[in-house]
């Protein structure tokens, strides 16, 4: 007598799959959803989720600042350099943001997007293809910012005195800069992740701290934190890049989140 293998496991899963149409993949209990559109609150965006299409303005419509050719040149739309490859499933690769700075002539290569929000969770991968600093010097990626003119706070790569390159949490206040080194060191053509979160209060009550995902695995390690201090630049913008430096630079930027309540979840790998 053959056996008669039974068909009611395989027709209910094609049933909860046709009865409920607007659903959300799972792969091994992670979302392959990342943005499904900008802003996306409930992917974890409700001010940016990125939407890489091609065009200049991928992120949410952002306005472009730049010089134009070897002097400073950002894409919103621009190609991905994915090898080593990112690994996240959610985040597509076909467009990255691209900000190239050949020559050390001052020029503009930036992108902003406005804002009115007080509070910011911010979270982006990064992948610095090469740079030219000289020791002690720095060169920003994401800034909040007062004008384009002016960063308030922000996370950008340097180069310390021993020549090694780090990432580097800045702000401003009274007295000038404050900088906060990453623990370890950046190496080129490697993809790192980026949180940043900003309170911008009233008076001294401002507060921020940053994260680096070191190994591209999920792993956050809080790099530093501020509190009870007075940005004394105000947050009207987000930036990416950087207004009239003359350091040559040349990164890719993905991922990017920014929300009001909570720190966006981790790409899925």
């Amino acid at each position: 007598m053959k056996k008669i293998r039974c068909l009611f496991p395989i027709i209910f899963i094609l049933f909860a799959v046709s009865a409920f149409a607007d659903f959300t993949v799972v792969i091994a209990g992670k979302k392959t959803t990342y943005c499904s559109s900008c802003p996306d609150a409930a992917n974890g965006g409700d001010q940016i989720c990125e939407i890489p299409d091609g065009s200049a303005d991928g992120l949410c419509g952002w306005t472009v600042v730049e010089a134009g050719g070897e002097t400073g040149d950002i894409n919103l739309g621009g190609s991905c350099d994915n090898s080593p490859a990112l690994g996240c499933a959610a985040i597509s690769m076909y467009y990255c943001v691209s900000c190239v700075k050949v020559n050390t002539s001052s020029g503009d290569v930036l992108a902003y997007f406005d804002t009115s929000e007080t509070t910011h969770y911010v979270q982006f991968y990064v992948k610095i293809l090469s740079e030219g600093l000289a020791n002690s010097e720095d060169v920003g990626i994401f800034s909040f910012a007062a004008s384009t003119s002016y960063a308030s706070m922000g996370v950008g790569l340097q180069q310390d005195s021993s020549g090694d390159l780090r990432f580097v949490m800045y702000y401003h206040v009274g007295a000038g800069w404050v900088e906060d080194s990453s623990s370890n060191t950046v190496s080129t053509d490697t993809w790192y992740g980026i949180r940043l979160y900003l309170n911008d209060g009233a008076g001294a009550t401002d507060a921020g701290q940053w994260w680096v995902d070191w190994s591209n695995n999920g792993t956050w390690t809080n790099e530093g934190a501020f509190s009870a201090v007075t940005l004394d630049r105000a947050i009207v913008q987000y930036q990416v890049g950087n207004k009239a430096t003359t350091k040559a630079h040349n990164f890719i930027l993905t991922g990017l989140k920014i929300d009001n309540d909570t720190m966006p979840d981790s790409c899925a790998r």
